[in-house]
């Protein structure tokens, strides 16, 4: 793909996803590789050097990286995996990713915590909390992350197990969680996400 980011995507009110934007794949043609030379900080997988983007070809295991933090953006309403709070405050995007401070892990002490009222791994089902630790942690400690497939079949598996909230019937959440995620974020921060 090149430059994986939700700027190259649209999403529907029916849910339909078109891709735009489609000038950053790499691409070998005639025995040539045509590196892609643009990317965002925040989708480019941390082991790649923002000072190499068109020298060094990317993999498909860069691209997951990037669609990791696309799946995470939806599923925790914007926020970025390395977005918490670190001892001595909020941590620098790139920094800590660099460092794979993955905020919201629960197997790894990263030195960083979720921010307040935020959904956490434990309120996804256990295969995607798996997933998103894979896709997050370094690479050396897991190797390849999550492919397209793999989050397509976890993330309708868990579309399928949700169960509806008896307080607010239009709250659903993923009986891993104990109680309803979202009554649980506002009751902490007085404001409900929706």
């Amino acid at each position: 793909m090149g430059d994986l980011n939700e700027s190259g995507l649209l999403v529907s009110d029916q849910a339909t996803v078109a891709m735009i934007d489609a000038d950053s794949f790499e691409v070998e043609a005639s025995g040539r590789r045509f590196l892609c030379a643009v990317g965002k900080d925040d989708f480019t997988a941390p082991e790649f050097a923002l000072d190499q983007l068109g020298k060094r070809e990317r993999t498909r295991n860069h691209d997951a990286f990037g669609l990791a933090v696309l799946i995470f953006h939806l599923l925790f309403l914007g926020r970025s995996p390395f977005g918490g709070i670190g001892p001595k405050g909020d941590l620098e995007l790139r920094p800590a990713m660099e460092q794979h401070c993955f905020a919201f892990s629960l197997k790894r002490d990263t030195g960083v915590r979720p921010p307040p009222g935020t959904l956490t791994l434990a309120d996804l089902s256990p295969i995607l909390a798996a997933q998103f630790e894979s896709a997050f942690a370094p690479v050396g400690r897991v190797g390849l992350r999550p492919r397209p497939t793999e989050w397509v079949d976890s993330l309708d598996r868990f579309e399928r197990e949700l169960i509806a909230c008896r307080r607010r019937p239009l709250h659903r959440f993923h009986p891993a969680a104990g109680q309803c995620s979202w009554c649980r974020i506002e009751a902490e921060t007085g404001r409900d996400p929706f």
